[in-house]
């Protein structure tokens, strides 16, 4: 018994920590995408918008170059952060649907989730 509810203690830290670093991810994500954005124009022409640290030197277009594969990965790097605002909000419209309790997010009170139906009304006991 004693064995069981300190795996269960750990395994919310674990849950708490891997929350944590999320959060900090998505952060430092969305940072760097609102202050390193710039831009790049390519032999073609074609201008591509990406963001990360880099030396500023006040031009619309910057001229340090990219490999194909740095190109790659900062396209991807910007679908996975748009990916992450659809499912960000798409969490807050199931959360005000159906009107979790108040401690479910803060609490990670998982086994307390009571979803209510709105579509019919409560039960009418007869005497």
């Amino acid at each position: 018994m004693k064995s069981s509810n300190s795996i269960k203690i750990i395994l919310n830290r674990l849950k708490e920590l891997s929350a944590l670093l999320i959060v900090v991810s998505v952060l430092w994500l969305f940072t760097n995408s609102l202050v390193n954005r710039h831009r790049h124009m390519l032999p073609s022409g074609m201008i591509i918008e990406h963001a990360h640290p880099y030396s500023n030197n006040n031009t619309p277009l910057q001229q340090h170059t990219h490999t194909q594969q740095e190109f790659i990965f900062y396209s991807q790097l910007t679908v996975i952060q748009a990916l992450i605002i659809v499912a960000v909000f798409i969490l807050i419209a199931v959360i005000r649907v159906y009107h979790f309790p108040s401690g479910l997010i803060a609490g990670g009170a998982l086994n307390s989730l009571k979803v209510i139906n709105r579509l019919r009304p409560p039960p009418v006991h007869s005497k």
